[in-house]
Order: structure tokens, then sequence, then C-alpha cells
């Protein structure tokens, strides 16, 4: 008889050890639907998970999800688009794209429809405007992704929307560099097309012609402006007193079949206006130091700081490094303005928008200024880079023989 419950009692403990194992199952076995788990506000996988304000995470532990995953779910038969739904949907950022990097080793043709999971969730935070969750997902995506050409579309997008149509090109010409075929080409340009158009209809609307102009000169830095941007630029070079540069252009675009009668009639404008002997002279001449095959220029924080900046005409905002920014935190009133994902030599990356009150290039003060602190390294005296959103408002020029920065003020 002792023997008979002694086997009895070892069935009882198998069978609770039993379903302790199973209550344990990898969350990966099983999937939920997010909506049960809404209440959380959030899921703790592998990392703490950002939701909003980085400060106000919910501490929820992988266990707490494999357990509701036991409770709520069913076992998943290989890879599921449910269950890539539920990590996004739960913010589980990075989880979802690990399943998804092994979703696609495990059956390339199926990870399309993956893909497409992914494509919608991101375009539909942007429409809710849910930017941080954006920002989470296309961070861990590209980090691994950097080529796919669907994601960077849908990157472009994001940051015209920002109110950064610069790295919204830059983007498209990232894109541009990764697509073979005719028609992948021709669907990016077609979104780029749309693109500077509603550029010119915001920055038109809004008075800004400085930035507007701006924009052009990048599109054709970057190779990527087509003729009809060319005769846009001419024409506000000419409202913006750079006659000189309108001409160039305008010389050029007089044989074009379609557009060379406007580019005529725009030059035959010239003869009303009082154009000045020889180049203007530049307004002020600052010192600038020469390293390397760059220049550091001082510049001016608030009136208090001086921050030595390297001249960066491929940078279409200026940045600070890490590094200097937490130096000078105390000294500058930085007011944070977004996290945003920005093109870098390195590819992808993530960085906070700061503005100042004013930055002031010699004589020159400009108001609500914005920086980027982004993590690299500089070198020796050298706190960051002078970018576009800066220089735009000037003519300038690096003379490099007197070691000095010309500037003229461009007038709108």
């Amino acid at each position: 008889m002792k023997l008979y419950w002694q086997s009895v009692l070892l069935l009882m403990i198998g069978a609770v050890l039993g379903w302790w194992a199973n209550d344990r199952m990898s969350h990966r076995e099983r999937f939920v639907d997010s909506a049960d788990l809404a209440h959380t506000g959030g899921i703790h996988l592998n990392k703490n998970v950002v939701e909003g304000n980085r400060d106000k995470k919910a501490n929820i532990t992988h266990q707490v999800v494999s357990d509701k995953i036991q409770q709520e779910g069913v076992k998943k038969d290989g890879f599921s688009k449910k269950y890539l739904r539920y990590l996004l949907e739960s913010k589980g950022f990075e989880e979802a794209v690990t399943f998804y990097t092994e979703a696609e080793a495990a059956d390339k043709a199926k990870s399309v429809e993956f893909k497409l999971v992914i494509v919608d969730y991101l375009k539909l935070a942007l429409q809710q405007q849910r930017f941080t969750d954006f920002i989470d997902l296309m961070d861990h995506y590209l980090a691994l992704y950097y080529d796919d050409v669907d994601l960077l579309l849908v990157l472009a997008e994001y940051h015209w929307l920002q109110g950064y149509p610069d790295e919204a090109a830059r983007t498209y010409q990232m894109a541009l560099t990764y697509v073979f075929s005719p028609l992948e080409q021709a669907n990016i340009e077609g979104h780029l097309k749309k693109m500077i158009q509603r550029t010119d209809e915001r920055l038109s609307q809004s008075g800004d012609l400085i930035e507007l102009l701006s924009f052009y000169e990048l599109l054709d830095s970057l190779s990527l402006r087509r003729s009809e941007d060319s005769l846009r630029q001419a024409e506000l070079y000419v409202r913006v007193g750079g006659v000189d540069d309108a001409r160039v252009i305008l010389e050029d675009l007089v044989s074009h079949a379609l557009l060379g009668q406007r580019a005529q009639e725009v030059l035959a404008t010239f003869q009303l206006v009082d154009e000045p002997e020889g180049e203007e002279p530049a307004t002020e001449n600052i010192s600038i130091v020469r390293k390397g095959n760059h220049y550091v220029i001082d510049v001016l924080l608030d009136r208090r700081v001086n921050v030595g900046l390297m001249i960066d005409t491929g940078a279409s905002i200026t940045t600070l490094s890490k590094s200097a920014f937490q130096s000078l935190a105390g000294k500058v009133d930085f007011q944070k303005v977004a996290v945003r994902l920005f093109n870098t030599a390195g590819g992808v990356t993530k960085g906070t928008v700061y503005r100042v009150d004013e930055l002031s290039l010699g004589e020159n003060h400009l108001q609500h200024i914005d920086i980027a602190v982004l993590d690299y390294q500089t070198s020796h005296g050298v706190l960051g880079l002078l970018g576009m959103n800066v220089l735009r408002y000037f003519h300038f020029q690096i003379d490099q023989d007197e070691r000095v920065l010309k500037l003229r003020e461009r007038k709108p």
C-alpha cells in the first residue's frame, strides 16, 4: 500500500512540473492578439520597450508575456504574420526584426508578405503621428536592411512630414543607388517629383524663398535636379538678386525643346534689372582654421559660448557631437525639438534635434536655429559641423589664401 501511494504522489508531482514547463514555453511558440494586452502599456521582451516617453516604460517581464500567451494564445504553425503583428503592436520592435530575419532565412518567398506587414505598420504609425514608434522600428530594421528600397521610400516620406525635405531628397538619392531596373528607378523618381512639388508649394506659401532656393541647390548637388527644377532655381535666383547664377542656368536651357522659350523670357527680364558691376563684395570676412582638408570656424551660441564647428556644405543641418552637447548643456539653453533619423556616411542613425535661441556667425545673428546631436567622434577643437541650415542664408566663399570665410547675406 505504501508503494502505491508513493507512485501516486510521483505522478502528481510529474503532472505539476509538466504544467509548469508548458506554462513557460517560449513565447515564440504561441501568439496572442495584442489588443488583449493594450492595458499593459507596453511589453518587456529582450529589453525595455520604448512607448512615447522613454521615462514611462511599462515594466512587464518576459515571463508575464509568456504567461499571457499561454493563457490566451494557441500553438503557431511555423512563422505567422499574426505573430509578427503582435510583436509590432506590443512595441517589441527589435524582436519583430529578428523574427522577420529568421522568417526570411526560412522562406524567402513568404518573407515578402512579412515585409508588407512591417511597411503597413510604419505607414500607419506615420498617419497616426506615432513618430517614436516609427523611429524605433525603422532604426532596428535599417541597421540590418540598409538597402531596402521599400523602407527607404517610407523613410523619405517621414522626413518630409517632419519638415526636412533635404533629408527626404538624400534618402531618395540613397534609394536610387540600390535599384537596377528602369521600373524601380521610375518609381523612385515619381516619388521624388511629387516631393519636390509639395516642397515648392509649402515653402512658396510660407514665403521662405531662401530655404526653397537652398533646397533646389541641394537637388543640383545630389544630381537629382531635372530641367524644370533648373528653371525654377533660376527664377528663384532672380528673386533673391542672384542674377549671375540665374544667367548660367538659363543660358543652358534656351535650347531646351520645352523650356527654352520660358528661359529666354526670364533672360529678357535682366534688361530691367540694374546689375552691379562685377561681383558684389563680401560684407564680412570671418577667420577660419584649416584642419586637414577642412576648415573650422567659431560660432557663438546664445551670445555666450564660442563653439568650433567644421564647415560642411554636405550637411543639411548643423550638428554637435554627443560629448560636446553634454559639455555645453549647462551653458546654452538647448530646447528639445524631436528625435529624428539622419542620413550619415555610416548609414541611417538616430539623433536628437535641439533648438537654440540664437546662433551668431560673425556679426550675423540668426534666430531659432536647429542643431542635431549625434553620437560621433570629432578631432581636437572641433565640436561639430556647421551645416546648410545656417549657411543657406548667405552667399559664401572660402578664401584659402587669406584663411577667411567671405559672407554676404542673401536677400529674400
